[in-house]
């Protein structure tokens, strides 16, 4: 039977996640000319208008807290791909985070609905921030004699600023929050080529896919070492609890079930010595109810000791990768 590659492994235990926020950053850009203000009637050094946020920093900030909670999820259970923006995810993860990209897609679009609903209230607000801006240009007016009444030229300067204000719709519609899951596909598929181009087609995607097979090696070398770098960071998160006298919590446990998903997704070696050592570890897991002292549970730091030696073994192997020859290619976790 022949060994499958690297890419066809990848693309069999995972897919592409990604991401696309869009958001409004809050401000406005106000010119002299949309209020009525002409260069001949006002000294611009005199009048600065500049951008000004339209509504608070607690409202501005409460889309962006969801965005900033999906980005960190992708993270999570994700490794980043050739593609910026782009996340590989084991298929072990994907129904997880799909859960809660679609819940985080809800509390975005209600924080954005929560914004429109208070933008109109914040007006007074903004208008506050304006106030030396009016003052100066009614004194500058009312020395050349262009306006008397300082009520009247507030309530037109008012006027005029709401009106270049951007509409309720118009924010809406800069607010965005959903993302796209790909499904990889083996590099080089043919397709349907012209008998005049076969030879060039075939010279160029002979180049594309040693370039490819060449970026996805490191992508897989990078993605392992990630993994192995997490299991190391548990580890001393544990080991620090331990020291502390702390528990082992049900998160604990939690993040040690993910990260031996992730290493079970990059062994594309298929090593049947490590997949031992991993049932070993999940079959423990399944024994620990509840949240117990870790500093003198034989049961937890038997675990823990296994843990270590799959992120010792993976040292060991770092890099390991056969010749770029085909089918032939395997790495080692």
């Amino acid at each position: 039977m022949e060994e499958k590659s690297i890419e066809t492994k990848l693309y069999e235990n995972g897919v592409i996640v990604a991401l696309n926020v869009s958001t409004w950053t809050g401000k406005k850009a106000i010119n002299p000319e949309d209020l009525g203000l002409e260069e001949k009637d006002v000294d611009k050094r005199a009048v600065q208008l500049g951008s000004k946020f339209l509504c608070s920093k607690d409202l501005r900030e409460l889309p962006l807290r969801f965005e900033r909670k999906a980005r960190y999820q992708l993270q999570l259970y994700g490794q980043p791909f050739l593609v910026n923006g782009a996340y590989y995810v084991l298929y072990t993860h994907l129904p997880r985070l799909t859960e809660m990209l679609n819940d985080l897609q809800i509390e975005f679009n209600n924080a954005v609905e929560t914004l429109l609903n208070h933008y109109e209230s914040e007006f007074d607000r903004l208008i506050t921030g304006y106030e030396p801006v009016i003052r100066t240009a009614y004194t500058n007016l009312k020395a050349k004699g262009l306006i008397y009444d300082f009520d009247e030229y507030r309530r037109q300067f008012v006027s005029r600023l709401w009106s270049n204000l951007p509409s309720k719709e118009e924010i809406k519609a800069k607010y965005n929050f959903d993302y796209v899951v790909f499904k990889l596909d083996a590099v080089g598929n043919n397709g349907h080529v012209s008998a005049l181009d076969a030879s060039l087609f075939l010279e160029s995607r002979i180049h594309y896919q040693n370039q490819m097979r060449t970026r996805i090696d490191n992508f897989v070398i990078t993605a392992q070492n990630a993994v192995r770098q997490a299991l190391a960071d548990y580890i001393k998160t544990i080991e620090t609890k331990a020291k502390d006298e702390k528990l082992f919590s049900k998160k604990n446990a939690t993040a040690l079930r993910r990260l031996i998903e992730d290493v079970r997704g990059f062994d594309f070696a298929e090593d049947a010595s490590l997949e031992g050592q991993l049932d070993d570890i999940e079959q423990t897991l399944s024994t620990i109810e509840g949240e117990r002292i870790l500093a003198d549970d034989e049961v937890i730091n038997s675990m823990i000791a296994a843990v270590k030696g799959i992120v010792a073994k993976g040292e060991s192997t770092l890099g390991e990768i056969k010749p770029l020859d085909g089918s032939q290619r395997a790495l080692v976790f």
